[in-house]
C-alpha cells in the first residue's frame, strides 16, 4: 500500500522551513520549495489561477530553485486538468530533474493550510504536519522582514490565528491524520521530536544527526521588537488560543 503524501503547513516564520530541511536530510524524503498549489482560492485554470502560477515571480524563482524550467512547467500546467494532477506531475517533474524517482516527496507550503480540505479530498490519505510557534515570536519575525506585512500587526495576528483555528477545527475529524508539534519543543529536544515525525509519516528511522545540528535554541525576542501595544493587542486577540498551546 503507497505510504500516506504529506503536507507541511501552518503560520508563516513558524519553523515550517526548519522543519523541512530536517525531513530532506532523511534518504527516503525529497521536497521541492513551497509550491502554493492548494492556497488559492480561485479554482484550477481559471484565468486569476494561470496567471498566478505564470507570472508571480516568487513562484518563478522557486521553480528555479526546484530545477524546472519554464517550458516544462507551463506544459505541466496546460496539460494537468485538476490541482492534483498539478501537483502529481510538478513531483514528477522535479524527482526526474534530481534522479530521486524512488524517493517519497513532501509538500511544505505554509499557506496551503487553507486547502486542507481540498487536499484531502483529492489525497485521502494524506497526512498533515502542523508546526506552531509562540505567536509573539511569530510577529516579531513578520515586523522585522516579511514584505508587505511589516507595520501591520493585525494581518500577523490573523496570519497565526486563522492556520491555527483551521487545524483545529479539522482535527476533529482527521486528529489521526494531523500531528502537532511546537516548535519550541522541538527546539529542546529535537530528537525526540524526530523519531515521532518519522513514526507519524509512516517511514523508516534513521541517524538523524546532521538534521540535528541545525536546531537551535529558542529564544522569546519580540520585546525587542513589539511595542506594548501590539503586544497587548496580540494577547487580547489570541489569548484563548495561546493558552490553548501553553503560551
Amino acid at each position: 500500500m503507497p505510504k500516506p503524501e504529506i503536507f507541511i503547513v501552518g503560520s508563516v516564520l513558524s519553523g515550517t522551513t526548519l522543519l523541512r530541511n530536517i525531513l530532506r536530510q532523511h534518504s527516503n524524503l525529497i521536497c521541492p520549495e513551497e509550491t502554493h498549489i492548494f492556497r488559492w482560492e480561485t479554482p484550477f485554470a481559471t484565468e486569476e489561477y494561470t496567471d498566478i502560477y505564470q507570472n508571480a515571480e516568487t513562484l518563478k524563482l522557486h521553480r528555479k530553485m526546484d530545477g524546472v524550467s519554464e517550458n516544462k512547467f507551463n506544459e505541466i500546467l496546460n496539460t494537468s486538468c485538476d490541482r492534483k494532477s498539478f501537483m502529481q506531475n510538478y513531483v514528477s517533474a522535479f524527482k526526474q530533474v534530481h534522479n530521486h524517482s524512488t524517493s517519497r516527496c513532501f509538500d511544505k507550503s505554509p499557506q496551503n493550510v487553507y486547502g486542507m480540505a481540498l487536499i484531502k479530498a483529492y489525497f485521502p490519505n494524506a497526512k498533515f504536519i502542523h508546526i506552531i510557534r509562540n505567536p509573539l515570536n511569530v510577529a516579531a519575525s513578520i515586523k522585522r522582514g516579511h514584505p508587505g506585512l511589516s507595520g501591520n500587526i493585525l494581518g500577523s495576528i490573523n496570519y497565526w490565528k486563522e492556520s491555527v483555528m483551521i487545524v483545529n477545527t479539522l482535527k476533529k475529524v482527521w486528529h489521526d491524520d494531523i500531528y502537532e508539534l511546537k516548535y519550541e519543543g522541538l527546539c529542546k529536544n529535537p530528537k525526540n521530536e524526530i523519531i515521532k515525525l518519522i513514526d507519524f509519516i509512516e517511514d523508516q528511522q534513521e541517524n538523524m544527526d546532521d538534521a540535528i545540528g541545525q536546531i537551535y535554541q529558542s529564544v522569546d525576542t519580540y520585546q525587542d521588537v513589539l511595542d506594548s501595544s501590539e503586544i497587548n493587542l496580540l494577547k487580547i486577540q489570541l489569548g484563548e488560543l495561546m493558552n490553548k498551546y501553553g503560551y
